[in-house]
């Protein structure tokens, strides 16, 4: 197996067994990334799709993080690139329609009946908006 020898400068180096363990994909990246052809300069600076940019912010767990950059690597991706590609390719998939519930005749003037004329809230109830309007106020 090839040796790759590394010079970490000095003020680096107590930081360097933080690194050591990211050193595999973080090469592999680099090489790949090195490898790549260039982009066109325009096409590299220009707003997504010729649209204005935005910005989202995401706070996640470091242990979350550390997992997303690691897969990210795998891919070859930065994080922003493999985020962007996953949300975007979850966002335009098909989305199923929702379930449609038949009611026979008896069903739908049961359920109507009970939207019409709700009952009135039992302690149960009560005490469970009593408890949400504590915790997050009232409506």
């Amino acid at each position: 197996m090839p040796t790759i020898t590394i010079e970490v400068p000095e003020e680096l180096s107590e930081h360097l067994v933080e690194i050591e363990s990211h050193l595999p994909e973080m090469l592999r990246l680099y090489l790949l990334k090195a490898f790549k052809p260039p982009q066109p300069e325009a096409e590299a600076s220009s707003p997504v799709n010729g649209t204005e940019e935005t910005q989202i912010s995401l706070i996640v767990s470091l242990e979350d993080k550390q997992t997303l950059e690691k897969a990210a690597a795998m891919r070859c991706l930065t994080l922003r690139e493999y985020l962007l590609e996953i949300a975007l390719n979850t966002a335009t998939e098909e989305i199923p329609p929702p379930a449609q519930i038949v009611l026979s005749n008896r069903d739908w003037d049961l359920f109507s009946s009970a939207v019409s004329n709700p009952p009135e809230p039992n302690e149960a109830l009560k005490s469970a908006i009593k408890k949400h309007q504590e915790k997050y106020g009232k409506w």
